[in-house]
């Protein structure tokens, strides 16, 4: 060997990069990268073991560390998939805007929606017209306020149930523009037609406790939350004499909830005095594979973390209900109401390890005043 090489100990091809850089140097701190090592550090080796040429030795070192760093990022890409799986937030929130962004509607905009939308997907037969109401001149607004309270499942699919405030705000702009417990929507009718767009809310769920405006049961722990989307509508209406047949397609756009709904109702009104009407209605929700999946499914990961089997749910019919309104006129502004609607799951939804029972019920009473 040349006289004056300076030498460094071969690590064995089975270590470890990091058993293979202690083996070297106990001074060569672990999350030091190749600059690190310099000729300082070679000083610092003693002889007598097998060695290799300092040059070499740079350069296999260099290697090692750059396999450590390769292995530490795919640990970490691995993580943050798992996370992303789970509805849960990154990491490292600052490359990333999905988590300031899921945290603000879960804060801010979830709330204040939900005050308003709160029973929105039971909510069909108290978004149809007043079926007190008598032709006449178009008002430029049209208003009715109140609240009240509901009884509800804790999430779709729970046997367990919970009371929770229920706001009642009905807006109308020239007949033309609505917003309600259906939503934010821009509407055309002529005659027995009605046709429009809009947006609607869903507030997710989540998988710890329930509050008094969030879905969700400590039973659904390890599935990771569901964060609130907007979704985008188009629906039309026919009315046939008393009855009125609906339709609507909602396509949702959040960063978990990205499915589309299909709903099919008809509704009708029967008047039983000047005071009192009822309103029934039945319906049925169609459900593509992605919202199926989200609200129903378990993939493999959820399956590892939580109480449930892996599932995986397919698109198609998700419940059948029934609904029953009855309006109450006390004089020509104040009304009382109450309404009582049974969803029946079905298909894979009904099939689903989430879901606890298959029948939920959502009963809520209003009182209202009409300006």
């Amino acid at each position: 060997m040349p006289n004056g090489s300076r030498l460094l100990k071969r690590p064995s091809r089975n270590s470890s990069p990091l058993e293979a850089s202690r083996s070297i140097s106990p001074a060569i701190p672990t999350h030091s990268g190749p600059g690190m090592v310099d000729q300082e550090v070679a000083r610092s080796i003693r002889s007598g073991f097998s060695v290799i040429p300092l040059p070499r030795a740079k350069t296999e070192l260099s290697r090692l560390y750059s396999q450590q760093e390769r292995n530490q990022y795919m640990t970490r890409k691995q993580g943050a998939e798992e996370r992303d799986v789970l509805g849960l937030p990154s990491e490292t929130v600052t490359p990333s805007r999905r988590p300031k962004i899921g945290m603000l509607l879960r804060t801010c905009v979830a709330p204040a929606l939900a005050l308003v939308l709160l029973i929105a997907p039971h909510s069909n037969a108290l978004a149809q017209d007043d079926p007190f109401g008598a032709p006449g001149p178009t008002k430029e607004w049209d208003v009715t306020l109140g609240g009240g309270v509901a009884v509800r499942p804790t999430f779709e699919g729970s046997d367990r149930y919970r009371v929770t405030p229920m706001p009642m705000l009905n807006i109308k702009w020239n007949d033309s523009v609505s917003f309600g417990p259906d939503g934010l929507n821009a509407y055309w009718h002529d005659g027995a037609v009605k046709a429009g767009a809009g947006l609607t809310f869903d507030p997710g769920r989540a998988d710890k406790g329930t509050g008094i405006l969030t879905a969700g049961d400590d039973r659904l722990s390890g599935l990771g939350t569901i964060d609130p989307a907007v979704g985008f509508k188009a629906f039309g209406e026919y009315k046939a004499g008393q009855v009125i047949f609906g339709s609507s397609v909602t396509q949702f756009a959040g960063a978990d909830n990205h499915g589309a709904l299909v709903n099919a109702r008809i509704a009708t009104p029967l008047p039983v005095s000047d005071q009192l009407m009822l309103m029934g209605s039945i319906s049925a929700d169609w459900a593509d594979k992605n919202y199926m999946q989200t609200f129903f499914g378990v993939t493999s990961l959820q399956a590892s973390r939580s109480r449930f089997t892996q599932f995986n749910a397919r698109a198609g019919v998700k419940d059948v209900g029934v609904g029953l309104n009855a309006i109450y006129r006390i004089d020509g502004n104040w009304s009382v109401s109450t309404m009582a609607q049974i969803t029946e799951l079905t298909g894979d939804a009904a099939k689903s390890p989430i879901t606890f029972s298959n029948t939920n019920g959502t009963v809520a009473t209003m009182l209202g005043y009409h300006f």
